[in-house]
């Protein structure tokens, strides 16, 4: 099982990633081979009163399209009224999906290619000898 972290950029980023969540979770194209969890990237800020979680942990099995995340994600961020900087990261690897981008060929590509990388559990690429 691969793991995947996503990050929002800009406020309400808890509120955001809970919309996510559900989203991912209602999919039935995603066949229920995906479990999300929120997660707290660092340390509580000394002025909240508690945590405030801040990434989506998308554990990913091994039956699901990478192509399906993909565009479910995608979807998604589309259906929000109010755009935000997307990041997707698996180990070392990022994609950044800017404000303004579509979902253009090139963009779901290379968040399939990072999908489907296949990672040591150090999060580095395996490469094939």
């Amino acid at each position: 099982m691969s793991e995947v972290e996503v990050l929002i950029g800009g406020g309400e980023a808890e509120v955001r990633l809970r919309s996510l969540q559900d989203w991912l979770r209602a999919d039935e194209t995603l066949n229920g081979s995906l479990r999300a969890r929120l997660a707290v990237s660092g340390p509580a800020d000394t002025e909240a009163m508690g945590f405030v979680f801040d990434v989506l942990e998308l554990a990913i099995g091994s039956g699901l399209s990478a192509g399906a995340l993909a565009v479910s994600i995608l979807q998604w961020r589309q259906a929000q009224r109010v755009k935000r900087e997307l990041t997707l990261r698996r180990g070392d690897v990022e994609v950044r999906i800017p404000v303004g981008d579509a979902a253009d060929e090139e963009l779901v590509g290379r968040i399939v290619a990072l999908l489907d990388e296949d990672l040591d559990e150090d999060g580095d690429e395996r490469r094939s000898a």
